[in-house]
């Protein structure tokens, strides 16, 4: 967003934009801060900054992620719920601000944009630019099943998960990189992330985890989680584009061990037929295990590397 709005030719040209992102990642990135720097822009210039028409739609559920909707059970949840709603209410003061509570005030809403759309892309002459934010609240979304699902089957379905692990949500993937890395209870530690995470975070915790030289006792199951693309809505469920698939995932972690036999590999492919080779990895003390949630389009699928001539 900020690119449409600040370089050319992007901001000297029509064009509709919108943009949608979760409460949680509009903190994180300062995305209201952001907002409201182009809002006074705007109201300061006589002549318009840019020329698109730009809607900023926020999701407020009050949690860090919208995938965190989905644990509602204390104690956990407490570490993925955000606080201080009255915070967007006040926000929702500024003219150019709308605030939505629930479908059908969100369903007007849009109808209203829509007719502006049309009429800013109908009109002929040079119309300066417009921005909009959208804060919508009490909606309820129907989420595919994300890597929490399987982090509750952990702590609540093993032995293991109930009786030696303690659940601490690093609310951000930076900061949950950071924590893997000191020393855990018995040396173990198990973490979930999506393919998302700041790869030079994880690098740095995998270094710190890993270092040392001999048995040092330390193991680390990491799950890595890929999002999928079986749907349009998708494309719009991460406040970050998605790592390139191949999950460079196994190639990164292979620079942060000491040697080959301290990594292994596993993809899961919705099937528990790799359990009792993670078991065994676990057994025999490797110091990293990393399991990848494969998505449901890479499944039970052969890759292929072939070489082809153009020539005839």
């Amino acid at each position: 967003m900020s690119q449409l709005l600040t370089v050319d030719p992007c901001k000297s040209s029509k064009g509709v934009y919108n943009f949608w992102v979760g409460d949680g990642a509009s903190r994180l990135n300062g995305g209201m801060e952001l907002a409201f720097s182009f809002l006074a822009r705007l109201d300061a210039s006589s002549s318009g900054p840019f020329k698109t028409f730009t809607t900023l739609f926020i999701l407020i559920d009050e949690t860090w992620a919208i995938g965190n909707s989905m644990i509602q059970k204390e104690p956990d949840y407490m570490y993925h719920k955000l606080y201080k709603r009255s915070f967007y209410e006040i926000l929702a003061q500024h003219p150019r601000v709308a605030l939505c509570r629930g479908s059908t005030e969100l369903s007007t809403v849009v109808c209203d944009l829509t007719a502006q759309h049309q009429q800013y892309i109908q009109d002929d002459n040079e119309t300066d630019g417009q921005l909009q934010v959208v804060l919508v609240m009490d909606m309820h979304l129907s989420m595919p099943a994300t890597m929490f699902p399987f982090l509750h089957a952990f702590m609540e379905g093993t032995p293991e998960g109930r009786t030696k692990y303690q659940y601490i949500s690093g609310i951000t993937d930076i900061q949950a990189s950071h924590m893997c890395g000191f020393d855990q209870v018995e040396g173990k530690s198990v973490m979930f992330l999506n393919d998302v995470y700041g790869i030079n975070s994880l690098g740095e915790s995998l270094r710190m985890n890993q270092s040392g030289f001999g048995d040092q006792g330390r193991q680390m199951l990491l799950f890595i989680w890929h999002p999928s693309s079986a749907s349009p809505s998708d494309n719009f469920s991460l406040h970050r584009p998605p790592m390139v698939w191949p999950s460079v995932s196994n190639a990164l972690v292979r620079f942060f061990v000491g040697k080959e036999e301290d990594a292994a590999f596993f993809d899961f492919d919705g099937t528990l037929d790799n359990v009792p080779d993670i078991q065994k990895a676990m057994s025999a003390k490797t110091p990293l295990i990393l399991v990848n949630m494969l998505p449901e389009h890479e499944r039970h699928t052969v890759p292929l590397d072939i070489r082809v001539s153009s020539k005839v």
